[in-house]
């Protein structure tokens, strides 16, 4: 057959071309005013204490110094805050003692995995820490490098683009802050979804060794910290459609890569039954509700915010179910209707909008999402700002100003901005980006990209 199958390696859409420089230099310009916002965040980041991080890795070290005899943080909580305080009255570190001030009894959402990892960075608590934040800072440029090279802006644009945001975007201070790990799960999912789509170009190609490594990336990514598990699994299924010769390797990979991680994740604590203590601890209807946070504690959850506005649970996620599916409902308008679906078709053949998509799901859906959470919808801003500066690619590049908190900044300067529109801004902000993603990849295909598509022979996947 002469019709276009996947994978296409063609550019994922045919309105992604060279920008226009106006809006881009005009979002730069406008990030870097608000950069004067977060300037108080920056030069105090060398006194935080890093309060998430300092969970992760007191967690994971207090059990190896008790010999191992805590066991389970899910449960033992008071065993671990009495470590704690005995670890910081024998060591002469000031940033380890504000950590502890700050929050002396451990709230250990982390997932067992998690933990043994964190376990493996040295035991010296303020220049770990320190590293940890230059490694986050450089994840956030390196996927920015990466997220941004087929906008096609030119090198100064782009270099001006990456400075302004890694300056201004307010999610990535709050994450370096905090010590969280949200830099390094935007690097993953990048490093992934770049490699899956250099293939699709036709620029690389996957062999059973990268096809490993990348199954395994992705299960790794999904038990350190599931918070974005849409992503992952999204991802995992394109590399799994694309590579159905190699299906069984890689369901192989992902079995093995799956059984070695919940292993090493529960070794620290001697029972494979933790990763049961921490799905009850965090997930059970019976526990305190660890992810039953409030708005006003900084949890910008759209479902906590509809539950707070009066409805049920079942209620919030029908409505967001069906803030999902509308914009879909451009596939049956009859005009240009078999253009629509052969355009869907071209973008399902996206490794990165897979990865974009998963990131706005989770986004959407899950019943948690701190500030430091919205730091991936860099990936979904900027693969719809690959559509231009001027349509459904005008919103990636104002997604990214509402993601770096233009209203707060806006209510800074001039205090006229009502807070109920701050929360909205945060709880709704993957809304105009799901739907500029789903009318950007349901738009009729330029006549002459139609007639390339049908013309085009069929090129088997690997």
């Amino acid at each position: 057959s002469l019709r276009l199958r996947f994978p296409d390696r063609r550019p994922m859409n045919p309105a992604f071309r060279r920008q226009r420089p106006l809006l881009p230099w005009l979002v730069i310009a406008l990030l870097a005013v608000m950069t004067l916002g977060l300037a108080g965040m920056w030069k105090v980041m060398p006194i935080q204490p890093g309060v998430d991080f300092y969970q992760m890795w007191g967690i994971a070290k207090m059990e190896r110094a008790s010999g191992y005899r805590l066991g389970s943080p899910y449960r033992n909580q008071d065993a671990y805050q009495a470590q704690l305080l005995k670890t910081v009255a024998e060591r002469d570190d000031r940033r380890l003692a504000f950590a502890v001030a700050n929050r002396q009894r451990p709230d250990p959402t982390g997932t067992p995995l998690l933990y043994y990892l964190m376990g493996c960075l040295p035991d010296t608590y303020s220049s770990t820490l320190t590293a940890y934040r230059i490694v986050q800072v450089a994840a956030f440029v390196l996927s920015l490098l990466i997220l941004t090279r087929p906008l096609k802006l030119g090198m100064a644009t782009q270099t001006a683009l990456i400075i302004a945001l890694t300056l201004s975007f307010a999610p990535l201070p709050f994450d370096v802050g905090l010590g969280n790990l949200n830099c390094l799960q935007l690097l993953g999912l990048v490093h992934a979804a770049d490699l899956m789509e250099r293939e699709r170009q036709g620029r690389l190609t996957l062999s059973p060794l990268l096809l490993a490594w990348l199954t395994a990336l992705l299960v790794l990514m999904a038990l350190a910290k599931p918070n974005f598990v849409f992503a992952d699994a999204l991802l995992g299924f394109h590399l799994l459609l694309y590579h159905r010769r190699h299906a069984a390797m890689i369901l192989a990979c992902a079995a093995a890569s799956f059984l070695l991680l919940v292993m090493l994740g529960a070794a620290p604590f001697h029972s494979l039954l933790v990763w049961r203590d921490w799905w009850d601890l965090v997930f059970s209807s019976s526990a305190t509700g660890l992810l039953d946070r409030p708005i006003e504690a900084g949890n910008y959850s759209t479902v906590r915010l509809l539950l707070d506005l009066g409805m049920t649970h079942g209620q919030a996620m029908l409505l967001i179910a069906g803030c999902l599916l509308l914009p879909l409902i451009g596939l049956l308008r009859p005009p240009g209707l078999a253009s629509r679906w052969s355009n869907l078709d071209r973008t399902l053949s996206d490794p990165v909008f897979h990865a974009a998509a998963g990131v706005v799901l989770s986004l959407a859906t899950s019943p948690l999402v701190w500030e430091h959470y919205q730091l991936l919808a860099v990936i979904p801003a900027l693969w719809l700002c690959r559509a231009g500066a001027t349509g459904w690619g005008a919103l990636g590049w104002l997604s990214l100003l509402a993601f770096a908190d233009l209203p707060e900044n806006f209510n800074s300067f001039a205090g006229h901005i009502p807070g109920w529109l701050m929360i909205l801004n945060h709880s709704f902000c993957w809304l105009p980006l799901w739907i500029g993603m789903v009318m950007q990849a349901t738009a009729p295909l330029a006549p002459e990209d139609a007639d390339a598509m049908e013309l085009r022979p069929h090129s088997a996947a690997a």
